[in-house]
């Protein structure tokens, strides 16, 4: 089968395969949810990249790696630490 075939629904897939019938679920837990990349990929059985290119698909922005432990996202200047010694 050519892709022009493969392609020729009216189905606007964003990928040739089509679309995983998942990927509302995906959205949701990504969003809302706050889940992690690697948790959905395991509970789904896929892989880190599989769910990584249906958000990017769905143009989901991307959250800041780190999680809970980067501060440099969440920190206001009230609650950095001064660098410099008192006088």
């Amino acid at each position: 089968m050519s892709s022009s075939t493969r392609n020729a629904g009216t189905d606007p897939s964003p990928t040739p395969w089509g679309t995983p019938p998942w990927r509302d679920d995906v959205v949701h837990r990504y969003v809302v949810k706050k889940d992690p990349i690697r948790r959905i990929a395991a509970d789904l059985g896929c892989s880190y990249g599989t769910v990584h290119r249906v958000l990017r698909l769905e143009q989901v922005p991307m959250r800041p790696r780190g999680g809970a432990n980067n501060r440099n996202a969440a920190t206001t200047p009230s609650t950095r630490r001064s660098h410099t010694t008192p006088l």
